[in-house]
């Protein structure tokens, strides 16, 4: 029997004091083995608006990804939070939903998470269905208040509530609940996501007002498919465990999966928070906010680059290359994925090397000093006593080492010395590398990212020894992807066969 926590603050209390701290913990997932026109829809859908959000509010925002997205990471980053005293105010799914048979035959909701690795030979990230109701049971355990889903199906009663995973994630005490009614297009849910959070987080609107206003955007920004408007507003609900009602406030007459569902809708002058007093007003300038990586342009993750951070997570080694593609720009992308890392706490700190500093004989208690070093934004110098200190990195280090190829890989000059100098020189480098390796490795609570351009010929030839994984600094499939193409990509396809399903699948 779990000991009951102490509740967090409301998300309406963090509204409304403006010192507050919003906590968001995202978790993502992907099906990699789709392909063609069924591809799965890039990893950002959720996480390009929050990212956004979060470079406008700074340290208002505390945003957190599960990495790799699996049901067991999503319990030890929560467990962990919890023993650190870091209650999270929502959680986002954005993964595929399923509806289908248990062990007994009854129908019942699923959501499909990254599976964590065996340990055996590795071909591509796979997935694993868990039920709804351990997912909700793990989420009342850490008494998380809100929910967001973008899968397919996660409103839906197939046959009644029993497979309405909105209505079981309120069953076990969740408090709000923002989900999808039928299947719906990865466009909608953008247009959606990018609204509600703004109104949610930035506005202080109420949760379900907050909902309203995603629908609206969504009726003047509709989802177009083969040249047709599809009017699609209604699949986007929102499910609440008491519902507030004012004079101001009315029901829209919408298609409702349920009757527990509510599209609940608001006039322009009652949509704020009652608690807000008026709405979004600028919080208090934050020393911290001084130090923020804030600057750098939000990138939108890719589903290569979500494959990088499973190897990442799953094998702490990887080499990344970019195949010798000079319009690959990997060096921009590798320090905007870093970006990425040091905002969302997922390491403390990175080291920079050139590999020849691996050839070095004089090393400090054999350990070589980085040519340069990056941290957490807010853990610089004697500034940090005078605002409260950030929560602690899930990860310690990443140390990245650039320009391999040429230190392993020389090649043959026509000076012999030269060549013999180049030789001592790459079976130390290799050497140290190896030795940094291992440390990772043991350490358990850092990473090494190494990049070049070699193929996995090279990376088995020349760093083998490392016992890494190779990674390739191409879009997911070697073919180009439009996010804005004709071609569709719907997030949770039920494995049902009745003519229901088989309608939905044609129209969406």
């Amino acid at each position: 029997m779990w000991p009951p926590l102490p509740p967090a603050a409301p998300l309406a209390f963090v509204q409304a004091d403006q010192s507050a701290q919003f906590k968001v913990l995202l978790v993502v997932a992907r099906d990699f083995k789709r392909a063609g026109g069924d591809r799965d829809p890039e990893p950002d859908l959720a996480q390009w608006p929050l990212m956004r959000l979060q470079k406008k509010l700074r340290s208002r925002l505390l945003l957190e990804v599960v990495r790799p997205g699996s049901r067991e990471e999503l319990e030890r980053h929560l467990q962990l939070r919890a023993s650190q005293n870091v209650e999270f105010n929502l959680v986002h799914f954005d993964l595929h939903g399923r509806i289908m048979r248990d062990e007994n035959g009854t129908l019942v909701p699923w959501l499909l998470f990254a599976q964590q690795h065996d340990g055996g030979h590795y071909f591509m990230p796979e997935t694993t269905l868990a039920k709804a109701e351990e997912i909700a049971e793990l989420l009342s355990r850490y008494r998380i208040e809100n929910v967001v889903l973008n899968a397919c199906l996660s409103a839906y009663n197939r046959t009644g509530p029993a497979t309405n995973l909105a209505y079981i994630f309120l069953r076990h005490g969740i408090q709000n609940v923002s989900a999808m009614w039928y299947y719906v297009h990865w466009q909608t849910v953008a247009t959606y996501l990018d609204t509600f959070y703004e109104q949610l987080l930035a506005k202080c609107i109420d949760f379900h007002v907050a909902a309203q206003r995603g629908r609206e955007a969504i009726r003047q920004r509709p989802t177009v498919r083969a040249e047709r408007e599809y009017h699609d507003f209604f699949v986007c609900v929102n499910y609440a465990r008491n519902v507030h009602r004012t004079e101001s406030m009315m029901r829209e007459v919408s298609p409702s999966p349920s009757a527990r569902s509510h599209e609940s809708g608001a006039s322009n002058a009652s949509g704020r928070s009652p608690r807000t007093g008026g709405g979004w007003r600028a919080s208090t300038p934050r020393i911290g906010d001084s130090l923020y990586l804030g600057d750098e342009p939000v990138m939108r993750l890719q589903l290569h680059l979500l494959e990088l951070e499973f190897k990442l997570t799953t094998f702490r080694i990887v080499y990344a290359s970019n195949l010798r593609h000079s319009a690959s720009d990997m060096d921009a992308t590798m320090e905007r994925m870093i970006n990425m890392w040091l905002l969302t706490n997922f390491v403390d700190e990175v080291h920079y090397y050139k590999a020849k500093d691996f050839a070095k004989r004089k090393m400090v208690k054999g350990v070589i000093p980085p040519r340069d070093r990056r941290t957490r934004a807010t853990t610089g110098g004697y500034l940090q006593l005078l605002f409260q200190r950030p929560v602690q990195a899930l990860r310690q280090t990443m140390h990245v080492v650039r320009e391999l190829d040429s230190v392993l890989d020389p090649g043959w000059q026509d000076d012999v010395g030269e060549n013999h100098r180049l030789e001592q020189r790459r079976y130390a480098a290799s050497d140290g590398l190896g030795r940094l390796a291992r440390r990772v490795r043991d350490e358990g609570d850092s990473f090494l990212l190494l990049l070049g351009s070699g193929n996995t010929q090279w990376w088995k030839q020349f760093l083998n020894h490392v016992e890494g994984e190779w990674w390739a600094h191409v879009p997911w499939g070697f073919t180009p992807h439009t996010r804005y193409g004709a071609g569709h990509h719907q997030l949770g396809p039920a494995e049902d066969s009745s003519s229901e399903t088989e309608t939905a699948r044609r129209e969406t």
